[in-house]
C-alpha cells in the first residue's frame, strides 16, 4: 500500500504562490507541467475527485505522444476513479462562436479532448487486471482538460448557458477546468485553521513524548531554564546543554532533525537551530564568542517550547479524535466561542509583535484555553491580566 505524506502548510503556501506567479505572467505549458509534477497535491486538492498526491503520475516526455498526467489509486484496495489530465496554455481559446446561437469547442480543445480520450482507453486497458480482480466492472474513467481562463467563458456564454453548453459539447465525465478556477479550488483547500495533518496514532505520540523528554533533560542538567532565570544562570557560568559548543550544537540539531523527520505539528516553521547561522562567515567553525554564546540559549529555549507545544497540540487533537470527532484542524476540537477568543488574541499578539496579550480571566473560554495550555497567565498590569499564547500558534494559526 502507498501512503501519502501530508504536506506542511509552508509547502502548500509556496505551491500556491508559485501557481499565482505563473498566472500573473505569460507562462508556458511546460512551466505548469513542472509545478504540477513537483507538487501533485495541487491537482489532488483541486480536482473534483477524492485523490491522493501519490495517485497522480506525470508522463509527458519531449517528442513523445503521452498524456501530461494520469491518475489512479496506488493502494492495493478497490480501483475506483482513474483517468487523464491534459494541459494546454492559459491563453488557449476554449470555445468559438462561428455564428449566432452556435457554440463549438476550439480546435485546440477538441484535439486535446480526443487525445485524452484515447489515452484514457489505453489506461483502462492497462488497469484491466485490477478492474476484474476487484470486480469493479463499472469503475469510472475521467478526463480533465486544464486550459484557458474563465473570463472567456463568462464573456462568450450567458450564466444560464454556461454549464449546459459545456456539458453538451463534452463527452461524459470530461471537464474543462480553466487555470484560474483550478487555482481557486486549490487555494480554497488551504483554509485549514492551523495546519494540514493526519491525526497521529498512540505510538507516534509516544515517540514525540520521548523526544520532548530528551529535550527537557538536555535543556539544563540541573533545574529548568525559563526566561526569568536564564540570565542569572548565564552569569553563574554553568556549563550546560544550552551553551554553544560542537557537542551541544550536534545534540540540538539531532533533536530538531528527529522532530522534523516525524512530520509533527509545527515542523513547517523555519528551522530553529540552524548550524550555518552560528558559524564564522565562510567557514564551518562555530562562533562561540559574544553575541553567539548569549543568543544560543534563547534559541534552545525556543526549540524546547516548540517541541512541548507540538506535543500539547497533538494531544488535544488525539483526544478529540478518540471521541470520534472529525479532525482537520485544531479549531475543530475547540468550541466556536473559544476558537474565536483564541483567534482574536493571536491577532493582537501579531499586531504588537509580542507573545502576550490581555484577556479576561473570568471568561469561561479563556479558562478553557488555560487548561489546555494554549494560553498561560503571565502578568497583571493596571488590573488587566496578560496571557502568553502557545508559541506555535503564533506561527501556524490561519
Amino acid at each position: 500500500m502507498t501512503f501519502s505524506i501530508p504536506q506542511t502548510f509552508k509547502e502548500l503556501q509556496e505551491a500556491r504562490d508559485h501557481f499565482a506567479s505563473l498566472l500573473r505572467g505569460p507562462s508556458t505549458e511546460a512551466a505548469f507541467q513542472e509545478l504540477f509534477s513537483r507538487c501533485p497535491y495541487v491537482l489532488s486538492r483541486a480536482l473534483p475527485l477524492r485523490l491522493e498526491p501519490t495517485d497522480i503520475q506525470p508522463l509527458a516526455r519531449p517528442g513523445k505522444s503521452d498524456p501530461d498526467f494520469i491518475f489512479y489509486p496506488r493502494s492495493s484496495g478497490p480501483l475506483g476513479s482513474f483517468g487523464v489530465i491534459e494541459l494546454k496554455r492559459p491563453d488557449t481559446t476554449l470555445i468559438t462562436k462561428p455564428r449566432k446561437g452556435v457554440v463549438l469547442l476550439s480546435r485546440d480543445v477538441s484535439t486535446a479532448v480526443a487525445q485524452a480520450q484515447r489515452y484514457s482507453r489505453e489506461l483502462r486497458a492497462k488497469l484491466a487486471p485490477r478492474l476484474t480482480s476487484n470486480l469493479i466492472l463499472g469503475a469510472n474513467d475521467y478526463v480533465f482538460i486544464v486550459a484557458g481562463l474563465s473570463d472567456e467563458l463568462v464573456t462568450k456564454l450567458t450564466p444560464g448557458m454556461l454549464h449546459e453548453t459545456l456539458e453538451s459539447l463534452l463527452p461524459t465525465r470530461c471537464q474543462i477546468i480553466p487555470y484560474d478556477q483550478l487555482f481557486e479550488r486549490f487555494e480554497s483547500s488551504l483554509h485549514l485553521n492551523i495546519v494540514y495533518l493526519t491525526p497521529l496514532g498512540r505510538s507516534t505520540i509516544r515517540n514525540l513524548e520521548s523526544l520532548v523528554e530528551l529535550a527537557r533533560s538536555g535543556r539544563v542538567e540541573r533545574g529548568q531554564i525559563t526566561e526569568a532565570n536564564l540570565m542569572e544562570i548565564q552569569k553563574a557560568g554553568r556549563t550546560e546543554r544550552w551553551q554553544i559548543s560542537e557537542a551541544n550544537m550536534d545534540f540540538w540539531c539531532t533533536i530538531e532533525d528527529r522532530w522534523r523527520a516525524g512530520g509533527y505539528i509545527g515542523t513547517s516553521i523555519s528551522r530553529v537551530i540552524d548550524r550555518p547561522y552560528w558559524c564564522v562567515q565562510g567557514t564551518d567553525d562555530l562562533a562561540t564568542e559574544s553575541p553567539a554564546h548569549l543568543e544560543f540559549p534563547w534559541y534552545v529555549l525556543r526549540l524546547v517550547e516548540c517541541l512541548e507545544s507540538s506535543l500539547r497540540l497533538h494531544k488535544i487533537l488525539a483526544q478529540a479524535q478518540s471521541a470520534s470527532t472529525p479532525i482537520e484542524s485544531l479549531r475543530c476540537s475547540l468550541p466556536v466561542s473559544a476558537a474565536n477568543v483564541l483567534a482574536e488574541a493571536i491577532e493582537r499578539c501579531r499586531a504588537t509583535r509580542m507573545r502576550s496579550t490581555w484577556m479576561q480571566p473570568t471568561d469561561g473560554d479563556v479558562q478553557l484555553l488555560g487548561r489546555l495550555g494554549l494560553a498561560r497567565m503571565c502578568s497583571v498590569d493596571a488590573g488587566e491580566v496578560y496571557y502568553e499564547i502557545d508559541p506555535l500558534l503564533l506561527d501556524l494559526w490561519q
